[in-house]
C-alpha cells in the first residue's frame, strides 16, 4: 500500500484529515503527534508541524526517516497574490521558491541545485489536474513563494504566499521523495488582515483537503 505523508502547518488545517482517517493510531516524535491511518485505501501519516520553515522541515524529515512515506503532500491555507486568485480558490503549487533567503545558497552550497527553485512531482501534478476536473472550486496551477517575513512582493510571479512549502520541498528534494503542495486562499489584497484570515481559515483549510482527498482516490 502507498504510504503518503500529509503535512499541515496548523491544527485546523489538519482537522479534516483526522476526521476522515480510518484505523487511527498516534505516535509522538520531536514533540509532534503523527496520526496514522488510511483515507481512500491509501495509508496516511498526517501531522501538523507548527508554523515556519524549521518546524516544517523537522516534520518532513521524520515522515521520511521514521514513517518511510512514499510521498509528501503539504495541505493548508495561503495568502493569494496574483490577480484572479480569490479567497477560497485553491492553488496547486507546481513550483516553489523562498523570498526571505539569499537563493544563491541553494546553488553554491548543498544541495547544489541548478536553480534555486523546487519543483513538485510530475505524477502528483497530473493527479491534481485529474482531480480538479471533478470539483467545482476554482483551482490554479503555478508558483508559490515561501518566507517568514512579510515583504513587498508586487513584482513576484507567485500565485500565493505561505511559510512552509519550500522547506518541505527542500527536504523532499534531498531525500528523493515526491512532493506537492495544495494551498487554499484565506486572504488576498482585496480581503486582507488577520480578521480575514481568522474568518476564512477553516473553510480554506477544508477546500485544500477536498482536493487532496480527491487526489488520493486516484493513487495507485
Amino acid at each position: 500500500m502507498i504510504n503518503c505523508g500529509i503535512l499541515c502547518a496548523m491544527e485546523k488545517e489538519l482537522n479534516p484529515y483526522l476526521q476522515a482517517l480510518k484505523d487511527k493510531k498516534t505516535t509522538m516524535a520531536a514533540k509532534l503527534t503523527f496520526h496514522q491511518g488510511s483515507i481512500n485505501n491509501v495509508s496516511i501519516v498526517a501531522v501538523y508541524s507548527g508554523v515556519g520553515k524549521v518546524n516544517a522541515s523537522i516534520a518532513a524529515q521524520i515522515l521520511i526517516s521514521k514513517f518511510n512515506v512514499d510521498y509528501i503532500i503539504v495541505s493548508g491555507t495561503a495568502g493569494g497574490m496574483a490577480a484572479g486568485v480569490n479567497v477560497f480558490d485553491t492553488v496547486v503549487c507546481t513550483e516553489v521558491i523562498c523570498h526571505d533567503t539569499d537563493n544563491d545558497i541553494y546553488t553554491k552550497y548543498h544541495p547544489w541545485m541548478k536553480e534555486p527553485k523546487f519543483y513538485s512531482d510530475a505524477k502528483l501534478i497530473s493527479l491534481a489536474k485529474d482531480a480538479a476536473k471533478t470539483l467545482t472550486q476554482a483551482i490554479h496551477f503555478g508558483l508559490s513563494t515561501t518566507g517568514e517575513l512579510f515583504v513587498n512582493l508586487e513584482k513576484s510571479e507567485a500565485l500565493c504566499i505561505e511559510m512552509e512549502n519550500a522547506a518541505v520541498a527542500h527536504v523532499c528534494f534531498v531525500n528523493n521523495i515526491p512532493f506537492l503542495a495544495v494551498r487554499s486562499i484565506s486572504d488576498n489584497n482585496v480581503e486582507n488582515g488577520q480578521d480575514a484570515i481568522n474568518r476564512n481559515f477553516e473553510k480554506a483549510s477544508y477546500q485544500s483537503y477536498v482536493l487532496v482527498k480527491e487526489i488520493l482516490t486516484n493513487f495507485k
